[in-house]
């Protein structure tokens, strides 16, 4: 019986060391700040203290450009973003940069139909792989959507997967050096194909939970005597004009006490400054840049 025991001793030790000791390289990694991929920076915000935040998906960080606003307001900016993701997402992103930042003056939230929704899974699961571990991140309300698995808790390298070999190979595909950028990169790209340019697909907002998140976020900052503004970053505008219940969407917004900021207009029918209907390419960015800071209804701290 001894003998049985000290051989299952044996077994378990073989597989958990190894593990503890991959786990051990991971953590001691981000404690480095080691990002192993785009986004995959929770646990890199401390200490960032910017006085204005641009908040949403990647039609903000790949439309504002904190450094250029940063050199106008001369204060420094940032782009909280996480790719593909919505209000609920977001939220829970800036709790997290509460906590290790002085609050800033002033946060711009996007709103459109794709960011006012609820996100319900950890879309593009490996950006949040390596925050599995055990509950030593204070990340808990991701664990609250789909891809999160209880036994997560007690095995985190199941949930890491392969993307440990990135880690203990100091791999890494991060597209965003924020101490150049803020948070923002934008992409010299152009449009691909001008067929497709005259024929998006039809836009609709379909009201879900996700409106209490926008109460959220200007209940906090009432509370908390930060501006807050609300902006509809630009899309193409054969897009914009196929967003089949825009008034709608308008409106509901509107019951909730937001009038958000609106840049789309007709400079925007032109391929060359987009990479895809959504998306601005540098091109663009820089015309978009020229709108934003010529709008005398934002950046009201600094003006």
């Amino acid at each position: 019986m001894k003998k049985f025991i000290k051989k299952i001793l044996l077994f378990f030790s073989v597989i958990l060391i190894p593990f503890l000791i991959v786990e051990l390289i991971i953590t001691i990694k981000q404690k480095d700040d080691f990002i192993v991929t785009t986004h995959n920076d929770w646990h890199t915000l401390e200490d960032h203290n910017s006085e204005v935040l641009f908040i949403g998906n990647s039609r903000v960080w790949t439309h504002f450009d904190p450094i250029r606003i940063g050199n106008y307001i001369n204060a420094p900016a940032e782009d909280l973003a996480q790719d593909g993701q919505s209000i609920n997402m977001l939220w829970y992103k800036f709790q997290r940069y509460l906590d290790v930042n002085e609050k800033p003056k002033e946060i711009y939230v996007l709103v459109d139909p794709f960011f006012i929704r609820l996100s319900g899974d950890l879309y593009k699961f490996d950006k949040f792989r390596s925050y599995m571990f055990m509950d030593r991140y204070d990340l808990g309300p991701l664990k609250e959507l789909d891809g999160w698995m209880a036994y997560y808790k007690y095995m985190p390298l199941t949930a890491v997967g392969e993307q440990a070999f990135d880690f203990l190979m100091n791999k890494s595909d991060n597209e965003i050096d924020f101490a150049k950028t803020r948070g923002f990169k934008a992409f010299e790209l152009e449009w691909d194909n001008s067929s497709t340019w005259a024929e998006p697909i039809a836009i609709t907002y379909e009201k879900d939970g996700s409106l209490p998140y926008v109460d959220s976020f200007t209940n906090f900052c009432a509370r908390e005597d930060i501006q807050c503004y609300f902006i509809f970053t630009p899309m193409s505008y054969p897009a914009y004009n196929v967003f089949t219940n825009y008034d709608y969407f308008k409106q509901v917004l509107n019951d909730r006490g937001v009038e958000f900021r609106d840049y789309n207009n007709e400079v925007y029918n032109d391929s060359s400054l987009f990479y895809n209907h959504m998306h601005l390419n540098a091109k663009g960015v820089d015309i978009f840049m020229n709108q934003f800071l010529s709008d005398s209804t934002v950046l009201l701290s600094y003006r």
